[in-house]
């Protein structure tokens, strides 16, 4: 069983969001957390152009890869309204290059994994246990819950070989067919979960006196 009292101070360790599909992560101190994401990510929901209006948009519209796509068939069940940041663990982005290591591939960093918010100092066995249980928790003054596992997909090793998203050479396949086949032997939780926003407000990295953010279950 979950407690419910928990407190994590100093775990965000790194923030990253991107404007658009397949743009590279950027590092970023803080952010603006609203119901719908963190503000100036891809999955955060702007107006509508008369473009994607005459394709189909409502008036909101994500620009992330797995974002709802006028005429397109919804990737996921859940509301673009309501995906909010991805968190991932750092001793868990270890265990993912011990595995690639020993299959002879360079490490990834966390902006590799495209994850929004890396967390370091939280036991793994809890954190996992949050993300398959949908708990809520806050970070500083926003609150989250988990709505589901970040399952390992190969959209990321794709972006590795070839960041402007062009077709891969059939080496450039063959690596990420190999790196996929080793991820995908360990545990799904290690690649973190996403969540929804329940309460929004800012979110920062701690800063080098330690002070700044807070994790709590």
């Amino acid at each position: 069983m979950i407690e419910t009292e928990h407190s994590f101070p100093d775990a965000v360790v790194a923030i990253y969001t991107a404007p658009r599909a397949g743009a590279p992560m950027e590092p970023r101190t803080s952010v603006q957390v609203e119901m719908g994401g963190i503000v100036g990510d891809r999955y955060f929901q702007l107006p509508a152009t008369e473009e994607e209006k005459e394709k189909g948009a409502g008036e909101r519209v994500a620009h992330g890869t797995f974002s709802l796509k006028p005429g397109i068939k919804p990737h996921r069940e859940f509301p673009d309204e309501y995906r909010g940041p991805t968190f991932v663990l750092d001793s868990d982005i270890e265990e993912i290059n011990k595995a690639l290591g020993e299959g002879g591939f360079e490490p990834l960093t966390a902006k590799d994994l495209r994850r929004a918010v890396v967390l370091s100092g939280i036991n793994p066995a809890l954190f996992h246990s949050m993300i398959e249980n949908n708990i809520e928790f806050k970070i500083g003054e926003v609150k989250f819950r988990f709505t589901e596992i970040c399952t390992p997909c190969t959209r990321p090793l794709k972006l590795l070989e070839k960041p402007d998203g062009s077709t891969l050479s059939e080496e450039e396949g063959q690596r990420v067919k190999d790196r996929e086949k080793i991820i995908k032997k360990l545990e799904k939780v290690y690649f973190g979960g996403r969540t929804e926003v329940i309460e929004p407000g800012e979110v920062h990295t701690r800063t080098e006196d330690g002070s700044g953010s807070a994790f709590t279950v």
